[in-house]
């Protein structure tokens, strides 16, 4: 995490009971590149805009984290943008122990997907699981092949030839224990504790998690780069083996869809016509909202596709215009709340 600002920090002057823009960092990946909104740490930091300027999000929220985020963490908003190309596209194969994670499908690369219809690794294969006498067989056989390919891959990374054709084949054996599911944009895709998962090249995404850093390693088709070792033993292990849960989109009001609801955090996906208004009156702690076609303003501050804002606890509750004469579509999201829709 970056230190606090310092004393010699020069003071700016910021409503907080006013929307503040957000203005994301860009992450260089090995995969692609990752848009950060709220992100606060070493590797960068998002920004927040204000009438004199921008300023890092640590120091807009030391100046009244209560009036921010009425006590709470602020989740986590990203973009994943996957290099098109495969393999060198596809992000890590990973696991959570407690984080969720919530992907919108903004965009699928028809370089890439020429049909429009991209894909997602998620969940066990559960025609090969079913192929063994017992999930503790599915487990062991799942390791062994990832522990051949980690071997493979180890070898190509420290230069020593590697038959391409004896890494495809590894690599593929490998991702037989898991499950390809189509996307299209406009999806969305709850990633539950505990199940394998994987983006894969070309599928863009608007991302929403639980603000807490914390991921166990399968396997990854390329070199690592934040850490010395994969994580397979302890993830296999732990794995959720059950299909994954279809996506939880639920209509909750005229114009509002639930996408996801944990125990911490919550996420609406919101449809306004042309030159209406909606108000959305049960966030009782903050919002972050974010564009995903047409415009919509957010307590008079308005964003464009991609654009993101945070509606911090001061200024609820909130109100959500289209300002133009086409739909607009945006996400809304923020701590779980019993007082919310569901």
């Amino acid at each position: 995490m970056p230190a606090p600002p310092s004393q010699n920090t020069p003071r700016t002057s910021i409503d907080l009971h006013q929307p503040a823009g957000l203005e994301p960092v860009s992450i260089a990946k090995s995969w692609g590149r990752e848009l950060w909104f709220t992100g606060v740490e070493a590797r960068g930091e998002s920004l927040v805009q204000t009438s004199s300027g921008q300023i890092p999000l640590s120091q807009y929220l030391a100046m009244g984290r209560e009036r921010v985020c009425n006590g709470r963490e602020l989740l986590l908003l990203k973009i994943l943008e996957p290099n098109p190309a495969p393999v060198l596209g596809n992000l890590y194969l990973e696991a959570h122990r407690s984080k969720h994670e919530v992907y919108v499908v903004t965009h699928v690369d028809e370089s890439a997907w020429p049909d429009g219809i991209g894909a997602v690794r998620l969940g066990a294969n559960q025609r090969l699981r079913h192929q063994f006498a017992d999930d503790e067989a599915f487990r062991r056989a799942f390791l062994s092949a990832v522990r051949d390919y980690e071997a493979i891959r180890r070898a190509a990374d420290e230069g020593t030839h590697v038959y391409p054709q004896a890494e495809i084949a590894k690599r593929e054996a490998m991702e037989a224990f898991t499950e390809l599911v189509s996307v299209r944009p406009g999806d969305v895709v709850n990633v539950p504790p505990w199940q394998p998962h994987s983006l894969q090249h070309g599928v863009r995404v608007v991302e929403l998690q639980t603000p807490t850093f914390e991921r166990l390693i399968i396997s990854f088709a390329q070199r690592v780069l934040t850490q010395e070792h994969w994580d397979s033993d302890e993830a296999i292990m732990g794995l959720d083996l059950a299909p994954p849960a279809p996506p939880d989109v639920v209509p909750v009001a005229q114009g509002i869809e639930q996408i996801g609801r944990f125990d911490d955090i919550a996420a609406w996906r919101v449809r306004i016509g042309p030159h209406r208004s909606m108000n959305l009156d049960f966030l009782p702690h903050y919002a972050a909202c974010i564009c995903l076609s047409g415009s919509v303003t957010a307590n008079g501050l308005t964003r464009h596709v991609e654009q993101a804002c945070l509606i911090p606890h001061a200024a609820l509750p909130l109100t959500l215009t289209n300002p133009t004469a086409e739909p607009t579509v945006c996400l809304v999201a923020g701590p779980a709340s019993t007082t919310a829709p569901a």
